[in-house]
């Protein structure tokens, strides 16, 4: 049974317009596979749905399964997916669960040994203060998302706090759990 026709989308959709980088990709020389069983973690790669290139699930597929054995890749943000309305301080949410999907979908088996988004990178304006904490919010979103953070350094004089960066320390160590 055939699937129904996807409605078209307007002039200016994400998407439209989709630019193909065959021709460019064809000019970089064969890469030789090394040891095709060691399994690789890709540990930065980004999806994205712009108006003029896409990169996303199939694209990312098509990489890796160039003869290397990629059995997981890490999701950087890269402020694709955030969401269109709500707190500002959750858009970015909207790229983890894009995220989270991906890497359910290919948890599922289906699209083989590649666990892409196995691993995510995301965003949180620290900028916001305590709005900032969201923490518990996104893991709910994305249980596997885990944090790392690095201490903020303390402004070392008073005549440095005066500094622009050193006001905005105090501020975002609110937003830190």
């Amino acid at each position: 049974m055939a699937e129904p026709a996807a409605a078209p989308k307007a002039p200016d959709a994400i998407g439209t317009s989709v630019s193909n980088n065959d021709a460019w990709l064809a000019l970089r020389p064969a890469e030789d596979v090394l040891d095709a069983d060691l399994p690789i973690v890709d540990p930065h790669h980004h999806l994205w749905d712009h108006k003029r290139h896409r990169y996303l699930l199939d694209e990312l597929r098509q990489d890796t399964g160039s003869g290397h054995r990629i059995v997981a890749t890490v999701f950087v943000d890269c402020l694709a997916f955030y969401r269109a309305d709500g707190p500002e301080a959750l858009r970015p949410v909207g790229e983890t669960e894009f995220a989270n999907g991906v890497a359910a979908m290919c948890a599922s088996g289906v699209y083989g040994e590649l666990r892409a988004c196995a691993g995510i990178v995301s965003h949180a304006d620290l900028t916001l203060g305590a709005a900032a904490r969201i923490t518990g919010r996104r893991r709910r979103f994305c249980p596997m998302l885990r944090q790392r953070w690095r201490p903020l350094p303390r402004a070392p004089s008073p005549a440095s706090a005066r500094a622009p960066a050193a006001r905005v320390v105090p501020k975002a160590r609110q937003g830190l759990p």
